[in-house]
């Protein structure tokens, strides 16, 4: 089960929650364990032209406080939602069978869902759902971040007597702790991409076409199981870039970074890729990278503030005269970027209809974030250093191995340390 349930109903118990209700695709994700590829990207135009940029697969996930929680699909797709921790599956919207009769090849629980009856609409199945559990007088939290406004007004319609309150920040701090399988599959992601990027780096050389390390990338992605996400690089210091065009040379000093997917999960790393004998110059602003990621690495522990690890960070660079730099961290799980976000106070609030609290937040047992400290050098080059931690009961501690102390030195020399 990727939801941390015990915290989901801490947090609905602290908001006088009788339950909440996931929307988008991401969070039905997260609060199900039910994953659809098609659900983040299928808008209304695909099917209807001339219609609207709307995603138009709408799936729920309901999470009572007290009940047994339900899950809402299209019937195309019950054949992944029956895999859900939920047993109440419920299928609802267009859909079109021929009917092969009683004798079945393969019987199947997907075939008694759609026998048993498909909704006419989303909002119905789920209507239904709430009211089977006896809560259509019941205080929802419910994710309004990307719920087309007619879907909120079918669904208020339909529940006169329900409050229905706007949720979305409260699910992104229940996903800032990491459950024991989302750690599992974290960790698998961060592996696999560790293991394709050592791969690809060790083929680094002048001539060589970053785009042919990127091949190498995925290639290897491909046989650890995993999605390829992003491979990045920072050229000349000009910025970052995902093209694969640009061609080593020696002297060449690049920023680094790359990521990748297991079902789902993200991962996001980076380091300082130079080609040929490096420079003084050079070995100390990577240094300088290390030596920042590693404070903060020192001082994270539950109870600091976000932006007090980021200050740490950036004071351990100040110290040796690296000042043109932005080290900080982010959080990361099924996006690439979740809560906590470690950086200077904002002074502003994370904030919805159950939940406000300081977008400055205290780390917690459980939180995986990365720290990130990158530095680029315009028209020259640029270096970076990257890892992912865990935040544990008496500090944190590296995700997976990620051995950074010393930048990758093109032509296999040196491997990601």
């Amino acid at each position: 089960m990727l939801l941390h349930r015990s915290r989901a109903h801490e947090y609905l118990t602290r908001c006088g929650l009788d339950g909440l209700i996931a929307t988008s695709p991401v969070n039905v994700t997260y609060v199900s364990d039910f994953r659809c590829w098609l659900a983040p990207q299928f808008r209304e135009y695909m099917v209807v032209p001339g219609a609207s940029t709307r995603l138009i697969q709408q799936n729920f996930a309901l999470l009572p406080q007290e009940a047994e929680p339900a899950l809402v699909v299209e019937p195309y797709f019950a054949v992944d939602a029956v895999d859900s921790w939920i047993a109440d599956v419920r299928v609802a919207g267009g859909a079109d069978y021929e009917d092969s009769g009683p004798d079945l090849d393969a019987p199947s629980r997907v075939v008694d869902l759609i026998r048993g009856g498909v909704a006419p609409s989303p909002v119905e199945a789920l209507v239904a759902a709430i009211e089977d559990r006896g809560m259509a007088h019941a205080r929802l939290g419910i994710e309004l971040d990307g719920l087309a406004e007619d879907v909120l007004a079918a669904l208020r319609a339909r529940l006169p007597r329900a409050e229905l309150l706007d949720c979305s920040n409260l699910l992104r701090l229940v996903r800032a702790v990491k459950s024991p399988d989302e750690l599992v599959r974290l960790r698998a992601a961060a592996t696999a991409a560790e293991e394709a990027a050592r791969d690809a780096f060790a083929a680094a050389q002048p001539g060589v076409r970053l785009g042919a390390l990127e091949a190498i990338y995925r290639a290897r992605l491909g046989e650890h199981g995993a999605d390829f996400d992003h491979f990045a690089f920072g050229p000349r210091g000009l910025g970052i870039a995902s093209g694969g065009g640009y061609v080593l040379s020696g002297g060449d000093v690049i920023y680094a970074d790359w990521g990748c997917l297991d079902h789902g999960y993200c991962s996001d790393t980076g380091t300082t890729l130079m080609v040929g004998d490096p420079s003084p110059e050079w070995l100390r602003r990577f240094a300088a990278t290390v030596a920042s990621v590693d404070a903060g690495m020192a001082a994270a522990a539950p109870g600091v503030l976000a932006s007090q690890v980021q200050a740490v960070m950036r004071s351990a660079m100040e110290e040796v005269g690296v000042v043109d730099s932005y080290p900080h961290g982010h959080g990361f799980g099924l996006e690439v970027r979740d809560y906590p976000i470690l950086c200077p106070p904002t002074g502003r609030a994370i904030r919805d209809e159950c939940v406000e609290v300081s977008s400055d937040l205290p780390l917690e047992e459980g939180m995986v974030f990365n720290l990130e400290a990158p530095l680029f050098v315009l028209g020259r080059g640029s270096v970076h250093t990257e890892r992912s931690f865990v935040v544990t009961a008496g500090g944190c501690e590296p995700l997976v191995p990620q051995e950074r102390g010393a930048p990758v030195i093109a032509g296999g020399a040196q491997a990601i340390a």
